[in-house]
């Protein structure tokens, strides 16, 4: 019993190679403990890519070929056989793992395949301290872009609350690229510099989406966040707290020209509603100023009401 958890240890999913190669689990075992931990990994790798992907392997049919590799030929020439040897540095992350097995041997392949492909989630894997399972899983989910060894550490530490987040950026970080590139360019050049990764700076830069109406000569929309800013510095108001709320489609603003500034609310599928309409420092509009609003809203389409819901 003992034996068969220390082999199960050992090889993680992959003890039924083991014996195989090894012919009788003592022999495995005994072979396996006998070994280097970063050559007991290179063997779970091997076997990994006879399970997994086995078009990738010198010869993978000629199983006495690779006993006889396996047992006697240098770790250099294992990688080489293997198909990793393009995985730059894949022997260096071997020897940063710990002595137990991955427990998901595609693990292996995923690690080999950051190495391979390069850039910035391959040199973080190289450079961590202690590489783990977690590590590899992290790394294949943040984007590239904002890999950083300090914040993956943070990850694997538990620092970073809300990894929930960061999984979603790879996608924002590509539609960025599209939308606004010259934003994402500064923001990867922050990074790049050392600043601190967080979703929160991505969504900094997600372009607002169109207004609901183009508006009038004196009613025009803040359609993006320095209008937005300007006006809350020229009004001395809080509009900058809602900036989450247009990105998100459920509100817009609109200044009528100096006088006043106003929140379109949406009403689902009906349209959109005025939630209020406020001067400067969220002063009431006085009634020339209702008025002039008033006569801009006469040409906005149906799904935009009419109504300005202040008292006169």
């Amino acid at each position: 019993m003992k034996s068969q958890t220390l082999l199960s240890a050992l090889t993680g999913g992959l003890q039924g190679w083991a014996i195989a190669f090894f012919e009788t689990e003592p022999l495995a075992l005994q072979a396996l403990v006998s070994v280097t931990a970063r050559r007991r990994h290179l063997w779970c790798a091997v076997w990994a890519q006879m399970s997994l992907r086995a078009e990738r392997l010198d010869q993978a049919e000629n199983i006495d070929l690779w006993r006889e590799r396996l047992r006697y030929r240098c770790d250099v020439e294992l990688v080489n056989w293997a198909g990793f040897k393009d995985a730059t540095g894949f022997r260096r992350v071997l020897e940063k793992l710990d002595w137990p097995a991955l427990s998901n041997p595609e693990t292996y392949l995923q690690a080999a395949d950051i190495l391979a492909a390069g850039g910035a989630r391959a040199k973080v894997l190289r450079h961590l301290k202690k590489v783990t399972a977690k590590a590899v899983h992290t790394l294949g989910i943040i984007p590239a872009e904002a890999c950083t060894v300090d914040f993956v550490e943070r990850c694997l530490a538990g620092e970073v609350p809300h990894l929930r987040g960061v999984v979603r950026m790879p996608w924002r970080v590509e539609r960025l690229r599209m939308l606004a590139p010259e934003a994402l360019a500064t923001w990867e050049a922050k990074v790049a510099g050392g600043a601190t990764l967080d979703r929160g700076l991505i969504d900094d830069l997600i372009p607002f989406p169109s207004p609901p109406w183009i508006g009038t000569h004196d009613l025009v929309p803040l359609d993006d966040a320095a209008k937005l800013m300007d006006a809350s510095r020229r009004f001395q108001n809080c509009l900058t707290h809602h900036v989450s709320s247009v990105r998100d489609g459920a509100s817009y603003f609109y200044e009528l020209r100096d006088m006043a500034v106003v929140e379109l609310e949406r009403a689902g599928a009906l349209g959109w509603e005025i939630a209020y309409a406020l001067g400067p420092r969220n002063e009431d509009l006085s009634p020339a100023v209702v008025q002039k609003l008033a006569e801009a809203l006469q040409s906005s389409p149906d799904e935009i009401s009419p109504y300005i819901p202040i008292e006169i």
